[in-house]
């Protein structure tokens, strides 16, 4: 299997984990759903590595993130700034996220809560790659 074809697999295989979770398709989700404590997991691949994020977050009812420090897998901890919710789709429970970690800018632009809203899964963008996003609610 060559590089892409992987790439493409682990692709599809994120896209049916994140069709199959209990995703609120029954919908209508609002941003006081995230309200409270939450440990969120931002992975990447970068230098062929692959690079690793763990974020407690406090969300408010509005969707604003509040300022933490995330330990990282390169034996550093960055800060987790500027961060703030907002609503895509209510009726498909579907959230975007901006916030910067280590002073670099994130933009989550895909972001499911589980029915149950204990969970969410998402993907995004920073400069031109790409990254995932997985949270638990705490």
């Amino acid at each position: 299997m060559n590089r892409l074809q992987k790439y493409v697999s682990y692709a599809a295989i994120s896209l049916v984990a994140i069709g199959s979770s209990s995703s609120a398709w029954a919908g209508n989700c609002l941003l006081p759903n995230f309200a409270g404590g939450w440990k969120a997991y931002v992975s990447s691949v970068s230098g062929g590595k692959l690079v690793w994020a763990s974020c407690r977050l406090v969300i408010t009812s509005t969707g604003v993130i509040g300022n933490t420090t995330c330990p990282t897998s390169l034996g550093v901890s960055g800060a987790f700034t500027n961060a703030k919710l907002s609503i895509v789709s209510s009726a498909a429970c579907e959230f975007k996220a901006v916030f910067k970690v280590a002073g670099v800018a994130y933009t989550a632009s895909s972001i499911t809560l589980s029915d149950d809203h204990l969970n969410a899964t998402g993907v995004g963008l920073y400069g031109s790659n790409a990254f995932t996003i997985d949270m638990v609610k705490v």
